[in-house]
């Protein structure tokens, strides 16, 4: 699986479009490893869900998210857990 998780300084983003950098995560052998760190200048919301298809990204875990953006994953076959605001370790 892949997770990404878009990061605002050293905290998850409270919104996706002002997120300075996308962390694509992958879950193996009971661990994280970050793949990859893709940064974002004034990027649009769709960039970003086509930035997430790129990346093969299965799960978004972000801050805040509309219904409208949450149901365009969803029909991507993207899942979202929402709300999450914490310091990325």
């Amino acid at each position: 699986m892949r997770y990404c998780i878009p990061v605002y300084g050293d905290r998850i983003a409270p919104r996706c479009t002002i997120a300075e950098a996308l962390l694509i995560v992958r879950n193996g052998d009971g661990r994280a490893h970050v793949e990859a760190r893709v940064p974002l200048q004034d990027h649009t919301w769709l960039e970003i869900t086509e930035l997430l298809v790129l990346h093969r990204v299965t799960t978004l875990i972000c801050g805040g998210l509309s219904r409208e953006s949450r149901s365009a994953l969803a029909d991507l076959g993207i899942a979202v857990i929402a709300n999450v605001a914490t310091k990325i370790v």
